[in-house]
């Protein structure tokens, strides 16, 4: 009975052991699918990463060429009317170039991510939760720089075809309309007329009494006064410098007195020029605009 009894423990034992090697054997396959499993989910974020990198390289780069040439349409437009450095416009510009240069810095960190894909692995690896955070975070600025962007051209563009819109609304609106009133008293009107567009001064005196309604635009000529070119059709070829309309007949016209100020305006573009900010001076020339 011992003998027998000694034989039914070994085989207890030597069960024992073989289940032993087949859980270690199970365990270690478990290990190592579970490894290929998360390899194969690191790699399809991996590729989806670079997918999305390369999709938003792809939209920034429409957007870059849309906003380039958004730049060369507004610099052709207003380039060559009036200088840029001295209106309002050039900080929409400036803004523009800043978009510009912070999508392209945004395009090469794309690129960069995408040519290294090994690095970026690696750091998915061991800091994925923190890389997909700041993935989120870029993804969102891009965004939100994007929406940025295409607001400013929207602005820039309705600033073009409507003055009003160049102008912050002020709080206080009977200091608005009070100033307003102090302008209209100051500031010299004439009401633009057939002959005046194409006549040169020789038609009309400047001492005459003058009505501010309805008085006949003063065509000063410059320069020689044979060559009968006027301020409006040689200086400012017949257009507005504010608004960027030509001059049409029964325009309301501001002029300024002022000897170093050569420039005429539409008198509400002028007018809202300078209310805004109680600015004073001529938007092209700097110079005093209210000069009695």
């Amino acid at each position: 009975m011992s003998v027998r009894s000694e034989e039914v423990q070994t085989i207890i034992y030597l069960l024992l052991g073989f289940g032993l090697v087949v859980v270690s054997i199970y365990c270690c396959m478990c290990k190592k699918h579970r490894d290929r499993n998360e390899a194969a989910q690191s790699t399809l974020r991996h590729r989806d990463a670079i997918r999305n990198s390369v999709d938003r390289i792809i939209e920034l780069r429409r957007q870059l060429v849309l906003l380039l040439l958004r730049k060369e349409q507004l610099t052709r437009e207003l380039g060559v009317l009036v200088n840029l450095q001295r209106i309002h416009v050039t900080n929409e510009i400036i803004g523009i170039d800043q978009d510009i240069v912070r999508i392209r810095a945004q395009i090469a960190q794309e690129e960069e991510n995408r040519l290294n894909p090994n690095e970026t692995h690696t750091n998915m690896s061991t800091n994925g939760g923190n890389n997909s955070l700041r993935r989120n975070m870029r993804s969102q600025r891009m965004s939100e720089g994007i929406h940025a962007l295409s607001e400013r051209l929207n602005n820039v563009s309705a600033r073009r075809d409507e003055t009003a819109n160049m102008l912050s609304i002020p709080q206080n609106l009977g200091q608005e309309e009070l100033r307003e009133k102090i302008l209209l008293n100051i500031i010299h009107k004439k009401v633009i007329t057939k002959e005046n567009i194409s006549s040169s001064s020789d038609d009309i005196d400047e001492e005459a009494p003058r009505n501010k309604d309805d008085i006949i635009l003063s065509t000063t000529t410059c320069g020689d006064e044979e060559d009968g070119s006027t301020l409006i059709s040689s200086s400012i070829q017949n257009m507005c410098a504010i608004c960027c309309e030509n001059y049409e007949e029964g325009d309301d016209i501001a002029y300024s007195r002022n000897q170093e100020c050569h420039h005429f305006y539409h008198v509400e573009c002028i007018l809202e020029w300078l209310m805004r900010d109680n600015n004073d001076d001529c938007p092209l020339c700097r110079s005093a605009f209210l000069v009695d």
